[in-house]
């Protein structure tokens, strides 16, 4: 779903920590992950000038959250490239991401879930752990 205004979409399980139909669950997210590379491919593609003429850093963000889909995918060539990319777009954040995700691009792709879906556990676990303000 497109819309022309800043938006965000809220659901929230009424059982378990990460119920199967919760937006943001981990494993939900290998589920939904094709279609959101080709959403975000043809978002990158057609809204590249805009971003890089008024936030380049937005922009090199979308591209390491094109790369990470690319990687999680299998693909060969396009996460180096955006990689790169997002390095030279990105604020420090993004290129520090981007040289810890280089090395885990050889490696076996069920390799590369596995430890993207404990790293992401781990964060759930840390945000938990955290008392609300």
């Amino acid at each position: 779903m497109l819309v022309d205004k800043p938006t965000r979409i809220y659901h929230f399980a009424t059982a378990g920590d990460e119920a199967a139909d919760n937006l943001s669950t981990t494993t939900g997210f290998f589920t939904r992950l094709y279609d959101s590379f080709i959403c975000l491919e043809e978002i990158l593609t057609q809204h590249k000038g805009v971003w890089l003429a008024n936030c380049p850093r937005i922009y090199g963000q979308n591209l390491f959250q094109f790369a990470l889909m690319a990687t999680m995918l299998g693909k060969t060539w396009t996460p180096i490239t955006a990689l790169i990319k997002a390095m030279w777009r990105g604020d420090w954040r993004v290129r520090v991401k981007s040289i810890l995700l280089m090395p885990l691009l050889p490696l076996p792709l069920s390799l590369r879930r596995r430890l993207l879906l404990w790293r992401w556990r781990m964060v759930i676990a840390a945000q938990k752990r955290k008392p609300l303000p």
